[in-house]
């Protein structure tokens, strides 16, 4: 237990990242309770006007988590400051691997439960679920649901139902907790035992589609009951790369990448599966908490309900050194990821206070290449909120082009290779064709060029082997080549 809590030292220091500004703007304009409802129906036009959204954002984009629970406890850690919030994300995550124990010492010879729990402890599932701030959500949905699954084994359904429910209050990844309570409803072959949370779940589902709640219009994030035929197209590939991260560690964001990488992740995760042979209840409840994962792209934060039952499985059926082998990996990926995190925290905000730096005074910026398929939708807030610096217009106006041509005249024009990246995924399915106004420019995309008309003040910037420049478009092309950003995704 006291290895899991050094290993999360670092969060004392991993500082805002990216979506952590998002919070802070809207406590600082009164918002608390509902952190966590990025874009609501009917606001899409605004935002693309004012140049916070990018220019291919699907007209019926909306991204709303019921996440109440989570909102305030960030906003309390934020009142309390930067010190009191590590400790409180420690906090959860000492309470998660407490609540992780109780559930392994009660079903494993204590041997077997022991290599459990220096599994969980080194898991990076539960450290990526609490080191960055704002992804808080899910381990304090871990937290929760490892608790609810410990009392019901104890008999205790009604409290373990409750925890259930505040467990869905903190995070949609609380629902993987009935995929334990299902698995052991069936251990047990009594209906009966699932039945309170059954019951809260159906109360919940009845609250979140009446307040509007789910992802609707992009590729990223999918909604099983609004978008079911997109949901089943992505979820079997996103839940084997979720379980070869839980068998071997190997990253399921490497899924992010193009090309093959979703394909090997697979891969990996049909031959993880060869561990599931005879797992009990809590190996089957792991592989079903993972379904309501299936609605975002795969990271191992994705894991933090499940990471209990994988480390049962995993101690059952591994010897001893390749159990202290994927520990020690797991330690690894937990101390880098932390150490990533504050490095993108750090150097995005370095790269907005660029901007005003070789783009003096109040005009418009047009981003033709933004630094990543992360960073460069947030430099609007990083500048606005993160440094403090008054509103103005920073347009990314292209993403995913490892090379790009730009040729100026009464339009300017920009050729490269659109829509291909997962990012303009998240905003829609497809890229429009029509002229779209956004951020006091207008712009067209017809095959591979995209036409802007821009303010004559507009101040051109490019991220060009790694770093932000501006230059002029004119009669002659300028060719840029992109490298990754900060947060080291292509």
């Amino acid at each position: 237990m006291a290895l899991g809590l050094v290993l999360v030292v670092p969060s004392l220091w991993v500082g805002p990242v990216l979506d952590d500004w998002l919070f802070v703007q809207a406590i600082e304009s009164g918002r608390w309770w509902d952190l966590y409802d990025f874009v609501g129906p009917g606001e899409i036009e605004g935002l693309r006007a004012s140049g916070w959204v990018p220019w291919w954002v699907a007209e019926d984009f909306e991204q709303r988590f019921f996440r109440p629970f989570s909102s305030v406890l960030f906003w309390l850690d934020h009142r309390m400051g930067p010190v009191f919030t590590g400790l409180s994300l420690m906090g959860w995550r000492a309470l998660a691997l407490w609540g992780g124990w109780a559930v392994l010492s009660q079903e494993l010879p204590r041997r077997v439960a022991l290599w459990a729990l220096f599994l969980l402890v080194t898991d990076n599932a539960l450290v990526a679920a609490g080191a960055w701030h704002a992804n808080r959500h899910a381990l304090i949905s871990a937290a929760l649901g490892l608790w609810s699954v410990a009392l019901l084994q104890r008999g205790r359904r009604g409290m373990s139902a409750l925890l259930f429910g505040l467990a869905l209050c903190a995070g949609e990844l609380g629902l993987g907790t009935l995929g334990f309570v299902l698995a052991w409803a069936v251990h047990r072959r009594s209906v009966r035992e699932s039945l309170p949370h059954l019951s809260v779940f159906a109360l919940w589902l009845a609250l979140y589609r009446s307040l509007g709640m789910g992802a609707r219009g992009g590729d990223f994030y999918l909604d099983p009951i609004s978008d079911p035929a997109g949901w089943i197209r992505a979820a079997p590939l996103r839940w084997l790369a979720l379980v070869g991260d839980g068998v071997t560690q190997l990253p399921a964001m490497l899924g992010f990448l193009e090309g093959w990488a979703p394909i090997g992740l697979a891969l990996v995760g049909i031959f993880a599966l060869w561990v599931f042979r005879g797992a009990g209840w809590l190996g089957w409840g792991a592989l079903l908490a993972l379904v309501p994962a299936l609605s975002a792209p795969p990271s191992s934060r994705q894991l933090a309900v499940a990471s209990v039952g994988f480390a049962a499985v995993l101690a059952r059926r591994l010897p001893a050194p390749a159990l202290g082998l994927l520990g020690m990996v797991g330690m690894a990926l937990s101390l880098g990821s932390q150490v990533g995190l504050r490095r993108v925290g750090e150097d995005s905000l370095e790269i907005a206070a660029r901007i005003d730096a070789i783009c003096p005074g109040m005009g418009p910026v047009a981003v033709v290449n933004p630094p990543d398929h992360v960073v460069g939708f947030y430099l609007p807030v990083l500048r606005q909120v993160g440094l403090g610096l008054p509103p103005r217009v920073v347009l990314g106006l292209s993403i995913h082009l490892p090379e790009l041509r730009v040729r100026g005249g009464a339009t300017v024009e920009l050729e490269g290779r659109f829509g291909a990246g997962q990012i303009e995924r998240f905003w829609a399915k497809r890229m429009p064709t029509k002229p779209v106004e956004t951020g006091g420019m207008q712009v067209q995309l017809v095959g591979e060029v995209l036409s802007v008309q821009a303010p004559e003040d507009t101040c051109w910037v490019a991220w060009d082997e790694g770093v932000l420049v501006r230059f002029e478009p004119g009669p002659v092309e300028v060719r840029l080549e992109r490298t990754p950003g900060p947060s080291g995704l292509p």
